[in-house]
Formats: C-alpha cells, sequence, structure tokens
C-alpha cells in the first residue's frame, strides 16, 4: 500500500503529471509557439525593424545621450571686450607635448579618466600631481581646452577655486596663464574669467607668464590712448593673440564706430609685419 503523501507533496506531484499528460504536451506546445509569435513582434518592433530601430530605441538613445556629462556645467559666455579670438596656447597654432616618462603618462591618463566624469576634485589632484613630474605637458592645446572647462566647474566648486588658480599662476607658470588669458578673452563675465582677469592684472602674477601672454595681456587692458605706447613691444613680443588685436584695431570696418581705431602707420605696421615674419604668416 502507498504511503500517504502530505498535501503540499500531492499538489506537487499532481501538477507534475498533469504536465506529463498528453493533453498538456500539446497544449503546452500550442503554447510555446504563441509566446515565440508574440516574443518576435515585442523584438522587432511595430515597424518590422531590427532591434533597437524602432521610436522606443530613439528614446533610448536620447536619454542616453542626455546623461552623459557636459563639457562644462556652466555656460559659455560671451567674448567680451575686443572680439578677438585667442587660443589657450602660445598661439593660435595647435601645440602637442608628449608625456616625458611612464609615470606623466600614467598622471595624464588619471586626469582624464577623472575628467571624462567630470570628477572637478580627482581632475584637479591628477593635474596638480602633473605639474610636478612634467609641466611641459601643460603647453599642449588639447590638454589646455580641458583645463578651462575644468576652471570654470573649479570656480564654482566650495574649496577648489583657490587650489585651480595656484595650479595655474604657481605649479603649472607659465603655461597655466595662457588658460587664463583665454578665459579673460573668451569666456568673459563667467566667474572664473572674472578671477583670472583679477589676477593678471598683479604685476608679479603677469610676469609668471610668457613674454608673448604678457604683451597680449597689456594691450587688450590698456586705454585706447596707451595702445600706441605699447606697439613696439607687440612687435618684439607678440604672437597670434596680439596680431588678432592689431589686426583688429586697424581695421577699415571701425571707422566711425565708438570703438578704438588706428590708421595704418609706421609702427603699428612694423608690430604686425614683425609678428607676422615671426609666427610664419
Amino acid at each position: 500500500m502507498e504511503a500517504a503523501r502530505p498535501p503540499s507533496q500531492r499538489s506537487i506531484d499532481d501538477a507534475l503529471d498533469l504536465a506529463k499528460s498528453p493533453a498538456a504536451i500539446g497544449l503546452g506546445a500550442f503554447g510555446g509557439l504563441l509566446l515565440i509569435v508574440i516574443g518576435l513582434a515585442v523584438v522587432r518592433g511595430p515597424y518590422g525593424g531590427a532591434p533597437g530601430s524602432g521610436p522606443a530605441a530613439s528614446v533610448s538613445a536620447d536619454a542616453g545621450r542626455s546623461a552623459r556629462p557636459a563639457a562644462s556645467t556652466e555656460p559659455e559666455a560671451e567674448p567680451s571686450g575686443d572680439p578677438v579670438s585667442i587660443s589657450p596656447g602660445p598661439s593660435a597654432k595647435p601645440a602637442h607635448a608628449k608625456p616625458s616618462t611612464a609615470e606623466a603618462a600614467d598622471q595624464l591618463g588619471a586626469f582624464r579618466e577623472r575628467w571624462k566624469v567630470r570628477d572637478a576634485r580627482g581632475s584637479l589632484a591628477a593635474l596638480e600631481k602633473l605639474a610636478e613630474i612634467d609641466k611641459e605637458l601643460f603647453r599642449d592645446s588639447d590638454l589646455k581646452s580641458d583645463i578651462v572647462d575644468l576652471t570654470q566647474l573649479a570656480a564654482k566648486t566650495p574649496g577648489l577655486e583657490g587650489r585651480m588658480f595656484a595650479l595655474l599662476t604657481e605649479k603649472a607658470a607659465p603655461y597655466g596663464l595662457d588658460v587664463l588669458l583665454y578665459l579673460v578673452t573668451n569666456r568673459g563675465g563667467s566667474q572664473a574669467a572674472d578671477t583670472a582677469d583679477k589676477l593678471l592684472s598683479q604685476p608679479d602674477v603677469l610676469a609668471r607668464g610668457s613674454k608673448a601672454m604678457q604683451i597680449a595681456f597689456l594691450l587688450r587692458k590698456a586705454p585706447c590712448e596707451k595702445k600706441k605706447d605699447l606697439f613696439a613691444r607687440a612687435g618684439t613680443d607678440g604672437d597670434e593673440r596680439t596680431l588678432g588685436q592689431l589686426q583688429v584695431l586697424t581695421k577699415s570696418s571701425c571707422r566711425g564706430r565708438s570703438v578704438c581705431c588706428f590708421e595704418h602707420g609706421p609702427e603699428v605696421d612694423a608690430a604686425m609685419g614683425a609678428i607676422e615674419a615671426r609666427v610664419g604668416r
């Protein structure tokens, strides 16, 4: 005689026996086929396209794009003052620098990894170490572009502004001063640009930059009646950042407007000619 089974066990056994019956098998096969058809319809979508090609995929892709970190949390301000675009580097030509050691390469990689996720603190810490290992890397135009955006972010982050500007004016000088000039020229109105302008207006800080950077800043800040006094120095020390300003000052289109304009003459023409010869224009 079969031993009595507990109610719960009987329920399980009964369910298994039912599943093995011919009727259940036939019904299961039909149900399985139906599920396959439904599954294909869901995967292909209402438009019969490949997976990920329908409207839902478009919304998903848009959501992914919106989730990526923006290049800067602070909107770019319109350039202020003279309408001259000044590149972050020593001149308008891109400058490229390679790490001098494996340690420098590792630290540069660490910065890029932290900046990729817009980790301001981690990015700044990596740059501080990089400046101690291989300061020449701060000549690189691509790196300077990232530093411009990082500086704008750090300027609004408690505890980072002082460290960021100390890096640019001390540890990374003279190349860090090029970043300050770029902020003043191309990101005018931002908090970072205001701080950069105040720092560069201090003679001891300005002196840490290259001669080309110094004359570009001085010519930009000088009152109109004083700019002429800087033309000779512009010809001696200036690069494309200064050349651009001189070209704006002598453009015929500025005549009759309430802006600073100069007629072509020996001094300004000599300055532009000297810079053009030096930078290969």
